[in-house]
Order: structure tokens, then C-alpha cells, then sequence
């Protein structure tokens, strides 16, 4: 749970039928929320709340905490949640004592929420998270990125840039993983030489990705 302080606190729940009626969910999508025991919109961040400057893209950032009674992410929810809702979103999911934190950076305009991916970090236990103080909306909603990927943002870095590095990053870890399973393989001297030269070129770049 990220600790913003009572200011920011809304802690109001949400009737699940009746968001499933504003979202328009069909049957087949209402039939993936059944492990859904309660939703709430626990905190709002925005520059009347919180004296925090926005920028053009981060306006206000809205918190929902998930109670499931199992772990299975219902990611089609969400999904149709962010479709609807013209403000950057995190989801808190719990299940019993364990939590998950989830995103989707959005690009959003007068009259859509345009978005790529959700990123989400591993189950971990119920524990209070604080974040670095910041001047603006943007820094916050970073550090909550940040958080979720293990990757920081560097200097100057926009959304786009970032993103983009997460998803080099990505499929290096997918190289270097599918190189490692083929030296395994290989009982050739001169081929597993030539496939550890391309992992410790893979590993390298990744290094300097991070």
C-alpha cells in the first residue's frame, strides 16, 4: 500500500455490478470477475489535493485497491476499467496477505486513454510503501513506475523513452535466456565459444540498459 497520507485518502467502495454496467461488460467478461470479493478507489492525487504540479499527461492519479479471493488476475477487467477512465490508473490487487501492484501508463486527450501494456510486480506481502518526495504529479506517478519495474528512470528520460528501454530490456532477457538453454545443449567446443561470446555481448548490453 503506497503511504500518501490521509489528505489523499477516498476509501470509497465501489459497487462491482455497477461497474461492470459502466464499463459495458458482456457476459463473457463479467463471468472472469468472479473472484472479485470488493473494489475501492483508496486514493486521489491531484494538484488541488496534494499542491503538486501536473503536466500534460499526468493530471490526476487515481488508486484502486482489488480484494480477489484467489490470484488470478482479472487483466480483462482492468483492461476495460482503463479504457473508460481518462486519468492515469494503479491497481493495489490482495489476496489475503499478499498484494500485487499494477500500471498502464496512458497517453491520454479530451476524449480517449490510449495505452500499450500493463506492468505489474510480483506478489509480495501486505507492507507499507513509501515513495521519494517530489514537486510534480509526473515524479510521483515515475517513482510508482519505477517501483512496479525495478528499472528508475534516468535523467530527463520521457515515458516513451523509458518504455521503449523496458521493452529492449525485455526481449534481451528473452535472448540471453534462449542462448543459455542452447549452450546447454551443445557438445561442441568451437559452438558453445561462439554462442558465450553472444551471451556476454547480451548480457553487456542489457548491463548498459539497466
Amino acid at each position: 500500500m503506497f503511504n500518501f497520507g490521509t489528505k489523499t485518502e477516498v476509501n470509497k467502495v465501489l459497487k462491482l455490478s455497477e461497474v461492470l454496467k459502466s464499463i459495458k461488460a458482456d457476459k463473457n467478461l463479467r463471468a472472469k470477475t468472479n473472484n472479485i470479493s470488493e473494489i475501492t478507489i483508496t486514493n486521489v492525487l491531484n494538484k488541488n489535493i496534494t499542491g503538486l504540479s501536473p503536466s500534460e499527461n499526468i493530471v490526476e492519479i487515481y488508486f484502486f485497491e482489488i480484494i480477489l479471493s484467489d490470484k488470478n488476475i482479472p487483466y480483462d477487467f482492468i483492461k476495460q476499467i482503463d479504457k473508460s477512465i481518462l486519468f492515469q490508473t494503479v491497481y493495489t490487487l490482495k489476496n489475503e496477505e499478499n498484494i500485487k501492484i499494477m500500471l498502464t501508463y496512458k497517453t491520454i486527450n479530451s476524449h480517449d486513454a490510449i495505452f500499450k501494456k500493463h506492468y505489474e510486480r510480483e506478489w509480495m506481502k501486505v507492507q507499507l510503501i513509501n515513495l521519494p518526495l517530489n514537486i510534480t504529479l509526473e515524479g510521483v506517478f515515475k517513482d510508482i513506475f519505477a517501483y512496479v519495474t525495478g528499472f528508475q528512470f534516468r535523467t530527463g528520460e520521457t515515458f516513451k523513452l523509458y518504455i521503449d528501454r523496458l521493452s529492449e530490456i525485455e526481449k534481451l532477457v528473452k535472448l540471453i535466456e534462449k542462448t543459455e538453454r542452447e549452450i546447454s545443449k551443445k557438445n561442441n567446443p568451437k559452438e558453445r565459444l561462439t554462442l558465450h561470446a553472444d551471451l556476454k555481448r547480451l548480457k553487456y548490453k542489457k548491463e548498459t540498459l539497466c
